[in-house]
């Protein structure tokens, strides 16, 4: 009785085994549920809530985990996408602030922090980003933060340089002044130094009459 009992409880070991044992099937309902039971989570670091960036470009920084960003053309099966829990891809939606969330067009981002938005104008603008499913559809509750901020350009102070004064050009009344004032110096120095000179000449005349 009892190695029947034995025989009937390995069978039973045998068949549960084989059937946990079996590859889970992604295209069965509830598959990502059992891939990975955790939520994932999202932080924007920049731009942050009242801020304002100078210049043109913002830079968008975020944390995450318990996601991997992929593709979503991957995961067609038959069709239609197949969600995996721990698989998705983000929703960036990024326009003015005075507009409407459902008047913006969300971009799908695999690619890992930081994302770059260029030649942005000024004013104050809206920023969303939100983990997705494969399928695009939301988590309940949404993973999604919000920030909203400023763009102010940055205009470029050129250096202060200190003027050198510019030379003018000298004049033929200039050039005929200035050789002026240097004839009445020579003639003033001539005048000075002709009585020595001239009683200096008769002294020597005298000397030489008397030798």
């Amino acid at each position: 009785m009892f190695s029947g009992l034995g025989i009937c409880l390995v069978v039973v070991v045998l068949a549960c085994t084989r059937v946990f044992a079996q590859p889970l099937d992604p295209s069965l309902a509830g598959y990502d549920q059992v891939k990975t039971p955790t939520r994932p989570k999202l932080k924007v670091v920049s731009p942050q809530t009242d801020s304002t960036i100078l210049g043109e470009r913002v830079m968008l920084e975020y944390i995450i985990s318990g996601v991997k960003l992929i593709d979503v053309q991957q995961k067609y099966i038959n069709g239609r996408v197949v969600n995996v829990r721990g698989e998705g891809h983000l929703l960036v939606s990024f326009a003015r602030a005075d507009s409407l969330e459902k008047e913006t067009t969300p971009q799908a981002f695999v690619h890992k922090s930081p994302i770059i938005f260029e030649n942005i104008p000024e004013g104050e603008y809206r920023l969303s980003v939100e983990i997705v499913k494969n399928s695009g559809d939301s988590y309940l509750p949404p993973v999604r933060e919000v920030v909203e901020f400023g763009v102010k350009h940055v205009t470029e102070l050129s250096p202060t340089v200190t003027p050198w004064p510019t030379p003018t050009e000298e004049t033929v009344v200039d050039k005929i002044q200035k050789n002026r004032q240097i004839i009445l110096l020579v003639v003033g120095i001539v005048l000075v130094l002709l009585p020595p000179i001239f009683l200096l000449s008769r002294r020597l005349w005298s000397f030489v009459r008397r030798n």
